[in-house]
């Protein structure tokens, strides 16, 4: 019996070579490579004839690899084709789609071998890597500009006793405060796409230089962590719950 299979992978990936040596091990001696296509920074396609070649690929940040296509097949015409890194977006939050045709019991013990098998390659701040900061960023919007438009009805009244300010120069000072958060929340979406895009990246390929690469920003990515903690978590939990630290 013939089966197809399509198996998405939707948390972050360390792309090593400890990794594809292992996928060619939950392929079996019985597969062989016929197509390794590599799309790099520089806007070229390497092609690769094993997963040996590259390995010892330089990765050199000027020509980075940013993702990785491959297709294996053996004898009986069973058939493994990956992408990795091709297809991460906000929609479709993919780091890597393996699709398996051929023999069922084949497809279902690759299927199993991947599945399993991939989880190991999750960096240590995969949970990071999937948050979506637009959709924060449209949440806290959506929450802030309730609260204020309750401010303007008066169903959240300030207690301003022994305060005499007019209604005007209250609605003034209300749009203006909206729009100075509003500006400063464009500017930590920046700030927090920048940090995702450049430290907490969703795939990455720690082959050549790009392992040294990664290793120089592990301690960047570590002191983000804590500082965010620290800025903002531990305070956002002692304002709900009155726990002293």
């Amino acid at each position: 019996m013939k089966t197809e299979m399509k198996i998405k992978v939707s948390h972050a990936l360390n792309v090593s070579p400890k990794m594809l040596e292992d996928i060619e091990n939950w392929a079996g001696d019985e597969f062989n490579v016929s197509k390794i296509h590599g799309s790099c920074k520089d806007d070229a396609k390497r092609k690769f004839s094993n997963f040996q070649e590259l390995v010892e690929y330089r990765n050199n940040p000027d020509q980075e690899l940013r993702a990785l296509d491959f297709s294996m097949t053996d004898s009986k015409q069973n058939h493994i084709s990956a992408k990795i890194g091709c297809e991460w977006n906000y929609i479709d939050a993919n780091t890597a789609v393996f699709n398996l045709s051929g023999e069922d019991t084949t497809c279902i013990r690759l299927r199993q071998n991947i599945r399993n098998g991939m989880k190991s390659y999750r960096p240590w701040y995969w949970l990071l890597a999937k948050i979506s900061l637009e959709k924060l960023f449209f949440l806290y919007i959506g929450l802030f500009s309730l609260y204020s438009v309750m401010k303007l009805a008066g169903v959240i009244k300030p207690d301003t006793t022994g305060i005499e300010i007019e209604i005007e120069t209250l609605t003034t000072l209300i749009w203006v405060i909206i729009g100075i958060t509003i500006a400063a929340l464009f500017g930590l979406f920046h700030l927090g796409n920048f940090l995702k895009n450049h430290l907490f990246q969703p795939v990455i390929f720690s082959i050549g230089h790009g392992k040294e690469r990664n290793e120089n920003r592990e301690w960047i990515r570590r002191s983000v962590v804590v500082l965010i903690i620290g800025v903002i978590v531990i305070p956002a939990i002692r304002a709900i719950v009155p726990i002293s630290f």
